[in-house]
C-alpha cells in the first residue's frame, strides 16, 4: 500500500468492530425511551399550566399578575430539565448521574400539578 492510498482510506476500527449501532453511544435504548416519555409528559403538564395561568389571569381582574407568575415559575424548572437532558445526551454528565434528571422531572411534575390545583382552588 502506497502512502497516497493510506491517506485516502478511512481509518478502520480495531478488531473490525463497527462501533455502537445507536446514534448516542453514551446511552442505551431504554434510557432514550424513558427520556422521551419524560419530555412528552412534562410538555403536556407545562402547556396545561401555562394555558390555565393565562386563562385565570385574563378572567380574574384582581391579582392577574400573580396568576401569570405562577405559570411562569414552571418555566425555570423546564429549562433546567431541558439542559440536563442536553448535557446527558452530549455525555458531559456521566451516565451514573442521570438519576438527577429524574429528580428534576419529578419536581417539575409536582410543581405543575400543584400550580394547576392552586389556580382553580
Amino acid at each position: 500500500m502506497t502512502e497516497r492510498q493510506a491517506i485516502l482510506q478511512p481509518p478502520q476500527p480495531p478488531n473490525g468492530n463497527q462501533g455502537a449501532l445507536y446514534h448516542d453511544s453514551a446511552q442505551d435504548t431504554q434510557s432514550n425511551v424513558l427520556q422521551v416519555g419524560i419530555i412528552v409528559i412534562l410538555t403536556l403538564m407545562f402547556l396545561t399550566t401555562i394555558s390555565l395561568s393565562i386563562y385565570r389571569g385574563v378572567v380574574l381582574s384582581t391579582n392577574s399578575a400573580l396568576y401569570f407568575m405562577l405559570g411562569s415559575s414552571v418555566v425555570g424548572l423546564v429549562i433546567i430539565e431541558l439542559l440536563m437532558i442536553l448535557f446527558i445526551r452530549r455525555g458531559d454528565i456521566p451516565k451514573s448521574k442521570s438519576w438527577f434528571l429524574y429528580v428534576i422531572a419529578l419536581c417539575t411534575f409536582l410543581e405543575a400539578l400543584f400550580t394547576d390545583i392552586l389556580l382553580f382552588q
